[in-house]
């Protein structure tokens, strides 16, 4: 009886070593693909001839708030066959930026330009007293499955609840949007 329960402790923190491995091993990807997706945005502001991105911007004045501003970028990679035929855009990154009177908040969002999943969200918010800002991450599994949370330096690795589905639905309306822009951006 001793050996069995023996074993099952041995299988059990061997498991969970494997899944802490396979989160870390994830997190890392996400890190390495986060930081060229952010070297691509930076490489094409700086070359017009290398910048693929998409723009969307809502100015509007709200009773009680004053102006208020929505921004969304698009960074994509345009797809060519064999002959350079234009073939569609595989977009990888979404950054927004919302500013209510005073108030700033950013979202990123880092997309599989292959898979069309959300990888990697982060956003950024004022803090309710004015006094800084609260910032979340957030790191999907290759299947959609959240692995890890930071939330204001504390981190969490598969946590529980749903908090994230809102950034997971507001990932999918802007990928949405992309996509149903005006012909001229063919459908990717």
């Amino acid at each position: 009886m001793k050996k069995v329960f023996a074993i099952i402790c041995f299988c059990a923190v061997t498991l969970g070593a494997w899944g802490q491995n396979s989160v870390m091993d994830r997190v890392k990807e996400i890190r390495k693909a986060y930081s060229e997706a952010l070297e691509n945005i930076k490489s094409g502001q700086e070359d017009a001839n290398q910048n693929n991105s998409a723009s969307v911007i809502v100015n509007e004045n709200w009773p009680g708030s004053g102006p208020c501003k929505f921004q969304v970028d698009f960074y994509f990679t345009s797809k060519f066959d064999d002959e350079g035929v234009f073939r569609g855009r595989n977009l990888y990154f979404i950054r927004t930026k919302d500013l209510w009177a005073t108030r700033s908040y950013t979202a990123e969002y880092l997309i599989d330009p292959e898979s069309r999943d959300l990888m990697f969200c982060f956003i950024r918010s004022p803090k309710e007293d004015g006094s800084g800002y609260d910032e979340l991450r957030y790191y999907f599994s290759e299947e959609g499955q959240l692995v890890r949370q930071i939330s204001n330096g504390e981190t969490t690795d598969n946590p529980k609840g749903d908090l994230y589905l809102f950034e997971v639905r507001h990932c999918d309306a802007l990928k949405t949007m992309f996509v149903e822009m005006p012909p001229y951006l063919d459908r990717y």
